[in-house]
């Protein structure tokens, strides 16, 4: 299945179509620096009756809640295959693949994403604090082509090792 899946984001620069996984999960995959990525972006489990409404809300720096809207995305970035064919998330890898290169191919991928499903404006990951900043501060804002077209917003309430933002189409 994941060679169908980097079918469309075989070689350095594009990045891949958005692609269904299972239910309420999707990705996108692009290569950068030689390794192979796959963003994924996974509905709440609220909404697939997985869990209780509350275990979606995230904690804010005050120690309240930060209510997301009901239809948000939760996003992992995975690479691999590593020798064994295994696949790591790579928010928990150290910053040897944080380059310019990841960064702008990140953002393409999550605004192919956004582009796709507008009406999904806001993402949240996990993330180590190195990661969580890379993709505030570089990663989201790595493009200025699309930069132009999107406005970034980050939830700087939200409690690490959460993170979260809002894309919104500049008009």
């Amino acid at each position: 299945m994941l060679d169908s899946i980097f079918k469309s984001a075989t070689s350095p620069g594009p990045v891949g179509r958005v692609q269904a996984l299972s239910l309420g999960r999707e990705c996108v995959p692009f290569v950068a620096d030689g390794a192979k990525f796959l963003i994924e972006f996974v509905a709440p489990p609220f909404l697939r009756g997985e869990t209780f409404f509350q275990e979606m809300l995230y904690i804010d720096q005050e120690g309240d809640y930060f209510i997301p809207k009901l239809d948000h995305r939760r996003i992992s970035v995975w690479t691999g295959p590593d020798a064994e064919g295994e696949w790591s998330e790579a928010s928990s890898l150290d910053a040897g693949f944080q380059t310019l290169e990841f960064a702008r191919l990140f953002q393409r991928a999550v605004f192919a994403y956004f582009h796709s499903s507008p009406n999904i404006d806001q993402y949240f990951f996990e993330a180590s604090e190195q990661f969580g900043s890379f993709v505030q501060e570089k990663a989201l804002l790595a493009d200025e082509h699309l930069n132009a077209r999107c406005a970034v917003t980050i939830f700087k309430q939200i409690a690490a090792p959460f993170y979260g933002f809002t894309l919104n189409h500049i008009l």
